[in-house]
């Protein structure tokens, strides 16, 4: 696939990164400048967990809610959520609006979930996404995930400063796959 960059060449995009749109380059060069300052002044540059990390975090889960996903099944956040359902993750859809996707029941905010939930991963708007991190963190739920073009740095130190396992600009799906999970459990009923 050829599309054109922002000096106007063309490049090639990857396969591998399907649902990212092409300023995801831009972004990165931006924040590699715009990094959030530590307390001691320094600078300081998020750094995801590794993929023992991941993976070790992913096989620990069985709760996820899925922040802005939608009943489009045309959309990313709805394929993602049908696979880790079908890997037997529990999913717990949260965005406005009640109903039911994927068979469960839709809640309006993290704060109305009346069970435990292990991470939320964020399918929203990176100048949306603080206000669900800052959530999470206030219910103690122990993980954020934001999901791939999802790039909120300073959201992210937040949460990790507050104890959270924190993972930035990565597709859950993709991490699942790549640590070698894929129907590693079986459905749940």
């Amino acid at each position: 696939m050829r599309v054109s960059n922002d000096t106007g060449g063309p490049r090639t995009l990857s396969a591998e990164r399907p649902c990212v749109n092409t300023f995801q380059d831009a972004r990165k060069r931006r924040l590699a400048v715009d990094m959030e300052a530590s307390t001691a002044g320094r600078f300081v540059a998020f750094q995801n967990p590794s993929g023992t990390e991941l993976k070790a975090f992913l096989q620990g889960i069985r709760t996820i809610a899925v922040v802005g996903l939608s009943p489009d099944p045309d959309r990313p956040s709805y394929s993602v959520a049908m696979y880790l359902q079908n890997n037997g993750y529990r999913i717990v859809p949260v965005r406005p609006g009640g109903g039911e996707i994927l068979g469960e029941k839709v809640y309006g905010q993290l704060a109305e979930i009346p069970f435990q939930v292990d991470v939320v991963d964020c399918f929203r708007k990176a100048s949306l996404v603080g206000d669900h991190v800052d959530e999470a963190i206030a219910l103690g739920i122990r993980a954020v995930w934001m999901q791939e073009g999802v790039i909120d740095e300073a959201a992210a130190l937040r949460a990790r400063k507050a104890g959270l396992f924190v993972v930035m600009d990565r597709c859950m799906l993709k991490e699942h796959r790549k640590a070698g999970l894929s129907n590693s459990r079986p459905p749940q009923p």
